[in-house]
């Protein structure tokens, strides 16, 4: 996704109830997983500060919680606070947001771009903006920095 695109996603998922996670994602990197992961307790609505501990995994068997691939896959990210979650409660599936993602992208006629992109779209920005390819590794929760940008959001 172009950064140009930006204001176009939000504003048409303004009314959705992917707005926040979508505006999340922009703004942090954080993975779709890690994102779906989010608890409360894992948001300090204080400091406006989110941890990132944990992911959610689709598994035959359903979602369970997991920790992240590496150690510095755990951090925590300044952000305003957000929780995701089905309306009872309930994680949403990594699946289900991918298939809610593409279906309002449909509508908008924006293009059609895989929910990852935001995270790509995260880390070109950060570079871009100036900050050094290790602070932009770490806030994605890489063990090792890279040096190509779309290296860094994998």
């Amino acid at each position: 996704m172009k950064a140009s695109d930006v204001p176009a996603v939000l504003d048409a998922l303004k009314t959705s109830r992917l707005y926040a996670i979508v505006a999340l994602a922009l703004s942090s990197g954080a993975r779709r997983s890690e994102l779906l992961a989010l608890r409360w307790c894992d948001v300090d609505l204080e400091r406006a500060v989110i941890k990132i501990e944990h992911s959610l995994e689709q598994t035959k068997a359903g979602l369970r919680l997991k920790a992240p691939k590496t150690k510095r896959g755990q951090r925590s990210i300044k952000l305003p606070p957000f929780v995701f979650c089905n309306f009872d409660g309930s994680p949403i599936s990594p699946n289900d947001l991918s298939i809610m993602w593409s279906r309002a992208l449909a509508r908008t006629g924006l293009p059609k771009v895989t929910f990852h992109s935001l995270r790509h779209s995260h880390a070109l920005a950060l570079i871009r903006a100036g900050l050094d390819v290790v602070r932009v590794s770490r806030q994605l929760g890489h063990s090792k920095p890279n040096h190509h940008p779309l290296d860094l959001c994998a």
